[in-house]
């Protein structure tokens, strides 16, 4: 499974930012799902280049949420593999 969604931080009081990253319908209730946020184009889809990654143990439900805190305002891709 591959997802893609862009995901824009917004400029507000302060520089840093959350972005809150929701998976649903998951199939497979084993292993786990990386997420990866990614701050450039050519980084985008590898794991190991993104900004920041997660590898998160999928447990019995269908969806997870995880948010990456912290964020410099921004345009950010995001990438999910199973």
């Amino acid at each position: 499974m591959l997802a893609f969604y862009s995901a824009h931080a917004y400029a507000s009081d302060t520089p840093m930012h959350s972005v809150v990253i929701t998976v649903t319908n998951i199939i497979n209730q084993n292993g786990k799902i990386q997420i990866g946020l990614y701050n450039s184009p050519e980084k985008f889809s590898n794991i190991e280049t993104s900004f920041r990654g997660v590898a998160i143990d999928i447990e019995s439900e269908k969806k997870l949420t995880y948010v990456f805190k912290d964020i410099p305002t921004g345009v950010y891709a995001v990438s999910v593999f199973s």
